[in-house]
């Protein structure tokens, strides 16, 4: 019986890991997306590489590609109209749609980013103007927004998904989320080379966010099913 037990036991854990796994939102670039990564930038008249910029080296080529990438994945998609659910969102689904939405600019950007050898990791924000915590993250039509950091020579650095918005002040410090949701009211003076304001006003509000959350409905990556999409490794980050 004890030798039962314990098989039953290692059997369950074995099939809760493998489920675990096969929600699993991938973060590999493939060549797919490097391919339509590249397609994406040339059609908005940037280069595909950066071969004539150090990017571990100089902090002022990483902001001048980072904010090449936000512009060009928002001329890739000027529909604001977000993807149906049940089907891919990577590079090449949202420049041959013409269209996306937060979570899918953001996949984008995050995707392109990678490739050109960024650190980057996806956020959910949520509001908690009317609920609290916990409430917020599980009450459907809670005001959400999804966007990226990427980490700089300098630090996490916010890159918004639905304006040409990045969190670089004046002074050249870099704001991550963590900073700015302790900056009470939201900062309204960024660095003259940022083109617009943040999308979302409710960063003046109270708000709450998750590392690595890419949907609670799970319909976003497969298997498209009521399981959140997550990336372990990320959430993990919020810890």
């Amino acid at each position: 019986m004890r030798a039962l037990r314990t098989f039953l036991v290692f059997g369950a854990g074995a099939i809760l890991i493998a489920g675990a796994a096969a929600h699993e939102v991938d973060t590999a670039v493939t060549d797919e997306d490097r391919a339509y990564g590249a397609r994406v930038l040339a059609n908005a008249g940037y280069a595909a590489e950066n071969d004539d910029q150090d990017l571990h080296g100089s902090f002022d080529a990483q902001v001048e590609t980072i904010l090449a990438v936000q512009d060009a994945v928002l001329k890739a998609t000027p529909d604001g109209t977000g993807l149906p659910q049940g089907q891919p969102r990577e590079p090449k689904d949202v420049f041959i749609a013409g269209q996306g939405l937060c979570f899918d600019r953001s996949r984008a950007i995050e995707k392109i980013l990678s490739g050109l050898g960024f650190e980057t990791r996806h956020l959910a924000i949520y509001s908690t103007a009317e609920h609290g915590l916990l409430r917020a993250l599980v009450t459907p039509g809670t005001a959400s927004h999804a966007l990226t950091e990427v980490r700089t020579l300098r630090g996490w650095m916010l890159v918004d998904s639905n304006a040409r918005w990045i969190g670089l002040g004046p002074d050249g410090a870099v704001h991550g989320i963590e900073a700015i949701q302790a900056r009470d009211p939201f900062r309204t003076e960024w660095a003259a080379i940022v083109p617009e304001p943040a999308s979302w006003p409710l960063f003046s509000e109270p708000f709450t966010y998750v590392i690595g959350l890419y949907s609670r409905h799970g319909k976003f990556f497969p298997p498209y099913n009521q399981v959140p999409d997550v990336n372990y490794a990320q959430l993990l980050q919020n810890f």
